[in-house]
């Protein structure tokens, strides 16, 4: 193994060359990887609304599902739409945008007891296309012209069959302000729920110090929390088929995408992963997994209903992330056609052969969802690893002012290695040249750079690998 000691080459040059660089690079961190593959074209509000028809979804959707028949399930929060004297109704739609036979799906029956749902917070299928509802509360027949008095003591996660049927509820109730003498406890609000491979059933809340909680797929019972205590305030979550790794997206702490990480899946130890910052300023609104890749789907600027995404995210984007690197290889925009109003993202389905989005809003009195499709898959091409091609975690990392970042080639080659801040910016170039095959070490100073998240990116031919670093002084 050889060890480079390099120092770095902090930038100085004019005002002018500096942004230029800047727009080149950030392009290059953002863009490129996007051009490797077919883009995303947007067909319709959907159900469409060509030749003046009303859409049927103006009232919300912070729940979208496609289940296995291509099917989209769309699910409102706001109660303001009564409908057979209903509310919280969801909305079952063949791919044509024509309603299925089912729909709409207003209740459950447990037991004897008939339970309207209470505001839809968050939809999610498992992957033999079945579709999860989470129900903030429950409604009770007791009232008439209203769709009946919402109850909070309780919170569900409902399953249904791409046929409509009924298959099981999950009870979710995490107590969030207890009873007094003259109310019943309010239960936590849940979110989206993610579904493994296995069928655990996985919930989080909205709430900030709130669990995350693993249900048994088969009996409803509780196995255990990833955390008892998650960081900040979320509107959806997600974990990876596996079961290995749970995506909450994070107000606090910069409005990351935190990532719970387990040796074992739902069966083990999770562990907050503090070596990088996903999505660290994107205040992700919506999150899920793509399917066939390794790709984590986020709607940027939608937590508590918040615009102002922080460079170089965009709050009218919805970003494919790559889980390897934690950067965009694809992305779409929210059309807004003669629209001026912020749309706020908080709900995202995609079909299962990767080739048709749909995004809900939160905001009201507009078509709720729009739909996208594309010709090939979103992929993690232009990050592949090439085999013998490596870029290690800086250590020590978080590190004050000195790291050590390792690299392997398979062979000999040109080679570079730099470090950009996060609005894309190089701040140092710590490998420019022909460099031979094998592990390399190089020492990065950062005495003169700020607190904060760093990119550091190895480039050798057609291959980039790009990892992150957290320098705290």
């Amino acid at each position: 193994m050889s060890f480079i000691t390099l120092p770095y080459q902090q930038r100085i040059t004019s005002q002018e060359k500096h942004m230029t660089k800047s727009l080149r690079i950030l392009f290059a961190l953002l863009l490129m990887p996007m051009a490797a593959s077919a883009q995303w074209t947007f067909q319709s509000v959907f159900p469409d609304t060509a030749g003046g028809v009303a859409s049927p979804i103006n009232n919300s959707a912070h729940g979208i599902a496609v289940d296995a028949e291509g099917k989209v399930w769309v699910g409102a929060y706001y109660s303001s739409i009564i409908e057979g004297n209903n509310r919280n109704i969801v909305r079952v739609f063949n791919a044509d945008g024509t309603q299925a036979s089912f729909s709409p799906i207003w209740s459950v029956t447990l037991g004897d007891t008939t339970h309207k749902f209470g505001p839809i917070t968050g939809m999610s299928n498992d992957t033999q296309g079945n579709v999860y509802v989470s129900v903030d509360g429950y409604r009770v027949a007791n009232a008439t012209n209203d769709g009946g008095v919402w109850r909070t003591d309780r919170a569900f996660v409902h399953k249904f069959a791409p046929d409509g049927t009924h298959m099981k509820t999950y009870d979710v109730s995490v107590v969030r302000v207890a009873a007094t003498a003259s109310a019943p406890p309010r239960m936590h609000t849940p979110n989206r729920a993610g579904v493994t491979e296995s069928g655990h059933v996985v919930v989080s809340y909205v709430f900030g110090a709130s669990p995350i909680g693993i249900y048994d797929g088969a009996s409803g019972e509780f196995v255990a929390n990833v955390t008892a205590d998650k960081r900040g305030f979320s509107r959806s979550f997600e974990i990876s088929a596996d079961g290995n790794v749970a995506y909450s997206p994070n107000s606090g702490n910069g409005g990351m995408i935190d990532e719970w990480v387990s040796d074992a899946g739902v069966f083990g130890e999770y562990v907050l992963n503090t070596d990088r910052s996903m999505g660290l300023g994107m205040q992700a609104g919506a999150v899920l997994r793509y399917p066939g890749a390794e790709i984590l789907v986020a709607s940027a600027a939608g937590i508590g209903n918040n615009p102002d995404a922080l460079a170089p995210w965009n709050s009218t984007r919805t970003y494919f992330l790559s889980v390897n690197s934690g950067l965009p290889v694809d992305s779409l925009r929210w059309e807004y056609g003669s629209a001026t109003a912020f749309a706020i993202p908080r709900s995202m389905a995609v079909s299962p052969d990767g080739l048709t989005m749909y995004i809900g809003t939160f905001s009201t009195a507009v078509p709720a969802v729009q739909k996208w499709t594309r010709a090939t898959a979103s992929s993690v091409e232009s990050n592949s690893r090439v085999e013998g091609f490596e870029l290690k975690q800086n250590y020590p990392n978080p590190f004050n002012p000195t790291t050590a970042i390792s690299f392997t080639l398979p062979t000999a080659g040109e080679a570079t290695l730099k470090v950009y801040d996060m609005l894309g910016r190089e701040v140092a170039s710590l490998v420019n040249g022909m460099v031979s095959a094998g592990t390399h070490t190089v020492n990065f100073d950062a005495s003169n750079l700020s607190s904060g998240i760093y990119l550091y990116e190895l480039r050798s031919g057609t291959t980039r690998i790009t990892n992150k670093m957290t320098l705290m002084k």
